[in-house]
């Protein structure tokens, strides 16, 4: 991107060509300040911000690099600016230069899957019922600065937070949530903090679906802490009965995938699962039902021939994930023995 301006306006960018798409990395030309505007959903590659840029996020606007599968980065040079009020979805690292402003403001959210490593005197806001999250550790250097205002907005640290002498954190009725360690060269800033180990598995994806007519379960945690191992009940006439177990990781904080299908013979309709974890010291912790319908079709707008069987259907969101929602942006897509059909659409 060449001159400032909306970042989906072609004329900003070489060759007329808006980063859309995830295998491309976005280079940000020194002193150019991109915006993603209300209303815009752009997933891209890597981005680097050169210098001296302001990356916005408008109120209703979402810009995501990477996605489920593939891990992108943000990476700032000096003096340069975050301003979201909208969603920035980082699959990667966010990895800041030294002099960085990071605002967070009016409901936004910055959701990073890797590290937030900060090159020092980086100055975080944060205001307006907004979030920060970040999956992996917390990286500071010397005099960097947090200042939290409301009580609504928040930031979650799943991994370790790190910072060096001079930094500070004022939550004020916020607060700044810690899962693992905390050190801070004796600048009072791991005091400010709250401890936040409730969760051992932080579950980013709990879905079901037909695969070679067998019902096929997946799921993906963005972190563990003492995960033992995941038990999968189904239920039958009203009761959960444990049909598997399936080992965890343990501890991590990278994002780890699993899949299982149910070898049951005869299995019809539609079928109800849900998923437990068991920590090591025996804690459980039981999430949501689930539904596999064997007879599901989602084949409306494809051109299936009669000499075909759909073996899967799938639904995907914007991340890359598959979903059972029935609105919003969504890739669907539909496996036969002959071939796969996809198709990009709006259900509102």
């Amino acid at each position: 991107m060449s001159s400032t301006g909306n970042w989906n306006d072609p004329t900003k960018w070489t060759g007329s060509n808006v980063a859309n798409l995830v295998s491309e990395d976005a280079s940000i030309s020194t002193n150019v300040n991109p915006t993603v505007v209300n209303g815009d959903n752009f997933t891209v590659g890597n981005v680097t911000l050169v210098q001296n840029n302001t990356l916005s996020v408008a109120n209703g606007g979402t810009l995501t690099l990477g996605n489920f599968t593939t891990a992108k980065s943000l990476t700032t040079g000096m003096n340069a600016s975050l301003d979201v009020k909208g969603t920035l979805y980082i699959w990667g690292n966010l990895i800041a230069n030294s002099n960085i402003s990071i605002s967070v403001t009016g409901g936004g959210k910055l959701i990073i899957r890797g590290n937030l490593q900060l090159g020092g005197s980086t100055n975080i806001t944060m205001s307006g019922g907004s979030s920060i999250e970040v999956y992996g550790n917390f990286v500071g250097s010397s005099s960097d600065n947090v200042n939290i205002s409301g009580s609504n907005s928040n930031v979650l640290v799943h991994g370790n937070v790190s910072v060096g002498s001079g930094s500070n954190l004022n939550p004020g009725s916020g607060s700044f949530q810690v899962g693992g360690t905390c050190s801070d060269n004796s600048s009072n800033f791991c005091n400010k903090t709250t401890s936040n180990s409730a969760l051992p598995v932080t579950l980013t994806a709990f879905y079901g679906y037909i695969d070679n007519g067998k019902p096929k379960l997946v799921w993906s945690t963005a972190s563990e802490k003492n995960n033992d191992y995941f038990i999968v009940k189904r239920y039958e006439n009203g009761e959960a009965f444990e049909v598997d177990r399936i080992t965890g990781a343990g501890n991590s904080i990278v994002a780890v995938n699993y899949e299982w299908s149910d070898e049951t013979p005869g299995l019809t309709g539609k079928l109800y699962y849900q998923l437990s974890q068991v920590d090591f010291d025996g804690k459980a912790t039981t999430f949501n039902v689930i539904t596999v319908d064997m007879n599901s079709r989602i084949v409306e707008g494809f051109n299936i021939s009669d000499s075909e069987t759909v073996l899967s259907t799938q639904v995907f969101d914007e991340y890359g994930r598959q979903t059972n929602s029935t609105t919003g942006f969504r890739i669907v897509r539909v496996t036969t023995n002959l071939k796969v059909y996809s198709r990009k659409e709006i259900a509102k």
